[in-house]
């Protein structure tokens, strides 16, 4: 995924970071946050938006959260 900004600050990188725990199927901000920063590591977020982060990321968990496998079920 490429975001575009110049600076990586708050909003971009709540964007990236909610994609990328997402597609991880992580469910920790700060484990997001980590890989985030392994390719970007002046990425800021600041304490709302870790806590949107946070809200965001147990939303997207949804019923395929549990799954052990991993695994896609069609409905």
């Amino acid at each position: 995924m490429l975001v575009s900004c110049a600076l990586g600050y708050s909003r971009s990188a709540l964007v990236a970071a909610a994609w990328l725990g997402a597609n991880t199927r992580l469910r920790d901000p700060q484990q997001v946050l980590a890989l985030l920063w392994q390719s970007r590591p002046n990425v800021v977020l600041g304490p709302q938006s870790v806590a949107a982060l946070a809200r965001y990321l147990q939303t997207a968990a949804g019923p395929l959260a549990s799954d052990p496998q991993g695994t896609s079920h069609a409905d």
